[in-house]
């Protein structure tokens, strides 16, 4: 097809409207077929991850917390001597 062929299809009416038509039923189809499998894909991954870093993560907050409490304690011991101290 040469340019003028395609002009003159694009400013007839019924070629715009079929266009339209059949764009956005495949273009509806596809977004929602790429969309599923995109969230299963990032489920599954997400999933396989989980499990392998779930005893690091209960590690890494089990840690954090013995660390508030020893720093609490130790500050609380720093207190009990600071006011022992200053009588």
């Amino acid at each position: 097809m040469c340019k003028s062929e395609i002009d003159k299809l694009k400013t007839s009416d019924n070629y715009v409207k079929i266009f339209y038509k059949y764009i956005s039923r495949v273009t509806n189809s596809l977004s929602t077929l790429y969309k599923t499998y995109c969230f299963a894909f990032q489920k599954r991954r997400f999933c396989t991850v989980k499990v392998a870093l779930l005893h690091c993560k209960t590690y890494a907050f089990a840690t954090s917390n013995r660390n508030y409490r020893f720093s609490y304690k130790l500050s609380l011991q720093n207190l009990g001597y600071f006011f022992a101290f200053s009588r």
